[in-house]
């Protein structure tokens, strides 16, 4: 039978004289709207927050969910419509999730938010200031390399809230692996580079302070102060083995990059490539092209180190040791972003990206590739 509409209820918080079994305030569940109620047994664990389907398997109703937060501090239930809600109701998920104690819970929220594609700024701000305070840098790490790749995160300037996250790590693995995300994902201005190499220093492992600084050689635009921290924050390794790794790619890039033209200018960069034994060639090149299509503003990077191929050099093979292939296209609003890189067996490795949003590197995504080195880099 079905049950009757709900109304909105607000627990108050408990007397101090009633006991200390009485609710405490943290015991909120707000209702809005019809939606069918779940026996108690059944709620399942963070998992299952925000299911796509209801029961019977029918999509669920427009209407917003309800939250509801245990005085533990665990994740209980965070149940919401999969359609598009007001950023809003976001913010009051967020603010619920930020009190659930266990990491891997609130982890379990905050990635299922950063999966719909209408938050807000605001939104994904709010998610970042609330890894904060979580105890695991594994689970922090995970959820904000989802929000450096949503379509809604601005990157320049990044958030002071994003540094502050920074600053709570303890590992400095996912310390390295959160920025080589972001630096992959994101093309940073001058300044937000400037305090990305500041706070490698933070970095306990020199050797992934080196990864991020040759990393972001291979995906940024290196220039000004920016210069100036990376090479400070070379000077301040203790390793000479990876002070001249960081220094060498910095020259390598230098000897391959000429000055950035103006807006509606020819390709610039420069290129070189040999031809190996085996009828290979290899390519290292930097391609910078502004301009405009159909009078809409055009801009293309392609950073490419030690890549492999055959015919043409869109045919990419394979990769020397430490090779790479980045090509960027900007057009009106829109970013696209292919990455490759080899893995440890030596195989090919890519990463397709639009709007900061991963997607699959299929036959559209190849091709799309393609056209660009053929038409800026060939």
């Amino acid at each position: 039978q079905d049950k009757p509409a709900s109304r909105p209820i607000r627990r108050a918080a408990p007397d101090p004289e009633a006991g200390p079994n009485a609710p405490g305030p943290r015991d909120v569940v707000e209702e809005v709207g019809r939606a069918a109620r779940q026996p108690a047994a059944a709620a399942g664990p963070a998992t299952a927050m925000l299911p796509e389907q209801g029961r019977g398997g029918g999509a669920l109703p427009a209407a917003p969910g309800r939250v509801t937060v245990s005085a533990g501090g665990g994740s209980e239930l965070l149940q919401a419509p999969e359609r598009r809600q007001d950023p809003g109701l976001y913010a009051e998920i967020i603010r619920a999730a930020e009190e659930i104690g266990s990491s891997a819970d609130r982890r379990a929220v905050l990635a299922r938010l950063l999966a719909k594609s209408d938050l807000s700024h605001d939104n994904v701000v709010a998610i970042i200031a609330a890894t904060r305070t979580m105890a695991s840098d594994t689970d922090k790490r995970a959820v904000l390399e989802h929000a450096v790749r949503h379509r809604s995160f601005r990157a320049n300037p990044l958030t002071h809230v994003f540094y502050d996250a920074l600053r709570t790590f303890t590992s400095s693995t996912d310390q390295r692996a959160l920025l080589t995300t972001l630096l992959e994902a994101r093309r940073l201005d001058s300044a937000c580079l400037e305090l990305i190499f500041k706070h490698l220093p933070r970095l306990g492992s020199v050797t992934d302070q080196r990864v991020v600084l040759t990393h972001a050689v291979r995906t940024q635009r290196i220039q000004g102060h920016a210069r100036e921290a990376y090479l400070a924050a070379a000077r301040a390794m203790d390793s000479d083995t990876d002070r001249r790794a960081a220094l060498a790619a910095l020259m390598d890039l230098d000897d391959a990059r000429t000055p950035a033209a103006p807006a509606s200018a020819q390709p610039t960069g420069t290129s070189r490539h040999t031809r190996e034994d085996d009828g290979q060639q290899v390519w290292t090149s930097v391609h910078h092209v502004e301009g405009t299509r159909n009078g809409v503003p055009v801009a293309v990077d392609i950073v490419v180190t030690d890549a492999l191929f055959t015919g043409e050099r869109w045919n990419v093979r394979g990769f020397r040791p430490g090779g790479s292939l980045l090509v960027e296209e900007r057009v009106g609003g829109r970013t696209r972003r292919v990455q490759a890189t080899r893995d440890a067996a030596g195989n090919l490795v890519w990463s397709y990206w639009v709007d900061g949003q991963p997607r699959p590197f299929d036959a559209a995504a190849r091709r799309w590739m393609e056209n660009v080195i053929r038409e800026s880099a060939a």
